[in-house]
């Protein structure tokens, strides 16, 4: 039985477009047969797709904190002792992928203001503006 909150999350995640297309397909699966495992997953709703391209998904939904690992038990495909996935109602939030470049700035930033409170630190102010400040005219 889908609970309400549930079937909310699922229409929302629907429309929003917060997925991929296969991601979202992924989570259909689970939504429509959940719980399963990756392997039941991938032969009885994937099988025109190689293995490697659909479980991956199901990581990638875990991180966006749509599925969750519900217990194990033994795959009705492979017979191995597997993790089962289903649904957590919620709605993943998109986040923003900083770029290499912010992420270099961040840390030239971070290392300057630690040279600047070591200059701070024996009580040489004008040092310590003087790195910052350069930091800052260099970041625009």
């Amino acid at each position: 039985m889908i609970r309400d909150t549930s079937r909310q999350a699922y229409n929302t995640i629907k429309k929003s477009g917060l997925m991929g297309a296969l991601q979202f397909k992924v989570y259909d699966c689970v939504y429509s047969h959940g719980p399963l495992t990756q392997g039941e997953a991938w032969k009885l709703h994937f099988n025109d797709r190689q293995r490697h391209d659909v479980c991956p998904r199901f990581a990638e939904l875990e991180h966006l904190g749509v599925i969750k690992c519900v217990g194990e038990r033994p795959c009705r495909i492979t017979g191995k002792n597997s993790m089962t996935w289903d649904i957590t109602g919620t709605i993943p939030v998109k986040t923003v992928k900083k770029t290499k470049k912010d992420e270099v700035e961040e840390a030239i930033l971070k290392e300057r203001k630690a040279c600047a409170q070591v200059a701070w630190d024996f009580n040489s102010n004008k040092i310590g503006n003087a790195i910052l400040n350069r930091g800052r005219m260099e970041l625009f």
